[in-house]
């Protein structure tokens, strides 16, 4: 498959990543009394890893020429991550949903903005990868908030919380429009 072709099919991936994890937001009502979601809302969430494992390993081929060691981890970590994280959903074990979420979303996210940010020559603008570490800087801060509970942020939550959710979905869907459009410096990226 030639690399614009591959990028295209990225780029999808990471739109419809987005919309699935969405989903989730509008159907997952839990059940009090099983403790799980429905059916449609675990399928929607898992989509949306296994879809995101491909706008990643999109970001891979474009940057390792660039920074392969960073971008190995990051496609290394979004993999090992959405594994958790699907064992997670399925097998309702939510202490594993957040450790895996980090590694497997929030991680690659944060060390493919640092890299969108210090290689706009590529394709991706420098914005792009701001919006990505801050999203995870914020989701982090929503971590501290809600499990160590050291400082009295807990106000704080209320915004970064939806904040970050909706810079995760701008950041996919603009990474998603960038791959789909074809602008991508391509040339530099070895095959």
């Amino acid at each position: 498959m030639s690399s614009k072709n591959f990028y295209f099919i990225s780029g999808i991936a990471a739109i419809l990543s987005a919309l699935f994890t969405i989903i989730p937001t509008f159907v997952s009502v839990p059940d009090p009394d099983a403790g799980f979601m429905p059916f449609l809302s675990d399928l929607s969430e898992s989509l949306s890893y296994l879809l995101f494992i491909l706008v990643i390993w999109a970001l891979f081929r474009l940057y390792s020429s660039v920074a392969r060691t960073l971008s190995l981890t990051a496609l290394i970590l979004c993999i090992g991550g959405t594994v958790i994280t699907i064992i997670a959903i399925y097998f309702y074990r939510w202490i594993l949903w957040i450790p895996g979420d980090f590694l497997g979303n929030r991680m690659p996210i944060l060390l493919f903005g640092i890299l969108m940010y210090r290689n706009a020559q590529l394709g991706m603008p420098r914005i792009l990868g701001a919006i990505g570490i801050f999203s995870t800087v914020l989701w982090i801060i929503h971590l501290i908030d809600k499990f160590i509970s050291i400082i009295d942020i807990s106000g704080l939550t209320f915004i970064t919380t939806p904040l970050s959710f909706y810079l995760l979905l701008a950041w996919l869907v603009w990474t998603g429009v960038i791959l789909l459009s074809g602008k991508l410096q391509v040339s530099v990226v070895k095959e």
